[in-house]
């Protein structure tokens, strides 16, 4: 039978290696390195730009978040395991921490997000929760003033006869942040008199810069009401309340405590900051995260034996993963009543926080049982194609809270990076275009990133920065620099095992083509048939330097070697990045197989 020609117009299905061979698709491939699917082709990944190029910081990077401020100010926070820094051009500054403080070292991954014009963080076995600027790092929290004031006669003035009770607040005037009440003052007083309050104690804490009282109405016992505020950290007097009931203002809160001390993981939905210690699920006062009251904790199935691990906001449920299942709170009031309680997946949990990520809609996370799931809020489904699953099976089960993922809408993507048995540290990063259903496997020259995030930056573009145990950040798949600071990317892909519908003959391979753009720089291409699923049959080395055609046709003959399927492996090392639109094979047989009919 004479040569025929047989074309792969679409090779973006990307990987599926594992499922019976009839059932992989000739746009699919069996395997899959630093190549991803764009649309109908495949692209190699960008490279790996350090941003750091002024040296390493002194500790792994292990949270970033970017700093936006409302005067406009854009900073690059990071985290290490026992401290925080800032980008400062090209290198890290370190953040001050607050007298007293003291970050137990651990590599869990920081939980950092931002609510007015502060930075707040957390993670496992850390200490609680911080506050961070772009200059200082303090314990989050205000506690409530441990003295009480002192009421005393102010003379004349148009309070009635009546004994009145006073309580005082620390407060921040930027956040509106405010402290439980202090203990009690009171006083007997006499009519037609003001009141002078003294003993207002001065806060020890810098983020306090004022201080409120409040103050019952005549003869009342329990209830505060607002008379007016003291507008700094300095007075302890307050002079001339002569504040009548019709002008008190709002009551003083009694939800306003600090936040608990081993807060893990937590976001920022309705207002309020939700956080879990592993165990509960606490929310803060309303606008104020770092505010709690004693019954502001809903408990989540607490006697199951199974860690809160994950929170996500999607839309107006949180998404609450525990290790066994996954859960959903809807609601918008102030207590617990307030809220209810669903269940979403009831089969498989969430092993990592940072796992969890959504976008467009649509809800991934890396789970129970190690593999990734997918939901739209209402069903869920397994997501792992039997070549991921071979990498998630490797995951230790020890390591699986150092899973972290970030999304990149711009090119459809939910990005892992996660580690393997023998490691401590991340070695495979798995992307899965969530808009084409495909996965592809990318690489490194050592570890995978410890770190990755996806946020638009100063000018709004939306970037993925990454770090590498290493104590430098890197903007990863940056398309503009095609190197991994400066080693050159190996990727590779190979075809499905096609017996080109001939499944009666054995057949051999005679010329490869490919439809990609002419490479001048230091490159090579590889070119490799295998027969019968896994004997190499045939290798090459091979330019794409060819001037003017887009199509290059290359001679790989294994006439003397032939199969009964054949697999084609590309492999491409070199510093430009390059596009692989489609592939064209001349195929001929030979004879038909032992045992097959005329």
């Amino acid at each position: 039978m004479a040569v025929q020609g047989y074309d792969y117009a679409d090779i973006g299905g990307g990987i599926n290696a594992g499922s019976a061979p009839a059932a992989i698709q000739s746009r699919e491939m069996s395997a899959l390195r630093n190549f991803y699917p764009y649309q109908t082709r495949l692209r190699r990944r960008g490279g790996l730009r350090r941003i750091t190029t002024g040296g390493a910081w002194d500790q792994n990077i292990t949270g970033m978040f970017p700093y936006s401020t409302s005067n406009g100010d854009w900073f690059l926070i990071v985290a290490g395991p026992t401290k925080f820094g800032r980008l400062n051009i090209n290198s890290i500054a370190d953040l001050s921490l607050a007298a007293g403080i003291s970050i137990p070292s651990n590599l869990y991954p920081w939980v950092v997000f931002q609510y007015k014009d502060y930075i707040y963080a957390m993670k496992k076995d850390g200490g609680g929760l911080y506050r961070l600027t772009s200059t200082v790092a303090q314990r989050a929290g205000i506690a409530a003033p441990a003295s009480a004031p002192t009421l005393a006669d102010g003379g004349a003035g148009a309070l009635s006869a009546a004994t009145y009770r006073g309580v005082y607040t620390n407060y921040n005037i930027e956040t509106a942040i405010e402290s439980n009440p202090s203990p009690e003052g009171s006083l007997a007083l006499g009519a037609s008199k003001m009141i002078d309050w003294s003993a207002v104690a001065i806060s020890t804490n810098p983020f306090v810069n004022a201080r409120r009282i409040y103050r019952s109405i005549p003869d009342q016992v329990g209830v505060y009401f607002f008379v007016d505020s003291i507008l700094n950290n300095i007075a302890t007097t307050y002079i001339g309340d002569n504040v009548g009931v019709a002008d008190l203002g709002r009551t003083v809160s009694f939800e306003n405590g600090l936040p608990p001390s081993d807060l893990q993981v937590g976001v920022v939905w309705n207002e309020r900051l939700f956080a879990s210690d592993g165990l509960d699920l606490f929310f803060s006062s309303l606008l104020m995260v770092e505010a709690f009251g004693d019954e502001n904790r809903i408990p989540v199935y607490p006697n199951d034996g199974h860690q809160l691990r994950a929170l996500h906001p999607f839309g107006d449920r949180l998404i609450i993963g525990k290790t066994n299942k996954v859960h959903y709170l809807v609601g918008t009031g102030s207590s617990t009543s307030a809220f209810g309680l669903y269940v979403l997946e009831d089969k498989h949990g969430c092993m990592s926080h940072h796992s969890m990520q959504s976008a467009e809609n649509q809800l991934f996370w890396y789970g129970s049982g190690k593999s990734v799931f997918w939901s739209d809020g209402s069903s869920v489904k397994d997501i792992s194609t039997p070549r991921i699953s071979s990498i998630l099976a490797e995951i230790p089960d020890e390591l699986e809270e150092y899973v972290v993922a970030a999304t990149f809408p711009k090119l459809n993507w939910y990005v892992m990076s996660v580690p393997q048995t023998g490691y401590t540290t991340n070695r495979k990063v798995l992307v899965y275009d969530y808009k084409k259903s495909s996965w592809t496997v990318f690489d490194h020259p050592s570890d995978a990133p410890q770190f990755i995030t996806d946020f638009f930056n100063s000018n709004y573009g939306h970037l993925l920065y990454s770090t590498l145990y290493d104590g430098h950040i890197y903007h990863y798949n940056d398309d503009t620099y095609p190197t991994d600071f400066g080693t050159q990317i190996e990727a590779s892909f190979t075809t499905k095992a096609d017996d080109f519908n001939l499944p009666g003959y054995r057949k051999y391979m005679d010329e490869l083509w490919l439809l990609a753009p002419r490479v001048q720089g230091t490159h090579t291409l590889k070119l490799e048939v295998l027969q019968d699923e896994g004997e190499i049959s045939a290798t090459r080395n091979v330019s794409l330097d060819v001037p003017d055609a887009d199509w290059k046709a290359y001679k790989l003959p294994t006439m003397g070697r032939p199969g009964t399927k054949l697999q084609t492996r590309v492999t491409y090392t070199g510093n430009d990045r390059i596009d692989v639109d489609q592939l064209h094979f001349e195929v001929g047989t030979t004879q038909r197989r032992p045992g097959q009919p005329r």
